[in-house]
């Protein structure tokens, strides 16, 4: 839901607000999710975002400094299954990457667009 939001909202920007954005989407399943999975994923929204990955512990690291919560979850039915619980909070971060704000899950495209132009705009 939020990243088909951001890309609605992305689709809305004018092309100088495209050029000062960048979305990224950081997973927290490096074992599934390989950069050419990712890849694959972010092309579907259409919009300019870059999917994420990385080794457990840098993931942990973002993920404390945030304040994303996440967990594997075992399913009982299937030894070899499991499914990632986690929290879905979109984060404005500036360029230095100090964290600004933080969007509840399923934030609507046109609240997404207020807010970019309002950072864009500082």
């Amino acid at each position: 839901t939020n990243l088909g939001n951001l890309s609605v909202a992305y689709r809305q920007l004018t092309p100088e607000e495209k050029d000062n954005l960048q979305i990224l989407f950081i997973s927290v399943d490096p074992e599934r999710d390989t950069p050419e999975r990712l890849k694959q994923y972010a092309d579907y929204f259409e919009a300019n975002i870059i999917g994420m990955t990385g080794d457990p512990k840098t993931i942990a690291e973002i993920s404390r400094r945030y304040g994303v919560v996440y967990a594997k979850v075992d399913d009982p039915n299937n030894g070899t299954n499991y499914a990632v619980d986690h929290s879905a909070f979109t984060y404005v971060v500036d360029q230095q990457g100090n964290w600004k704000q933080q969007l509840p899950h399923a934030t609507s495209p046109d609240i997404f667009v207020k807010t970019i132009r309002e950072y864009l705009n500082k």
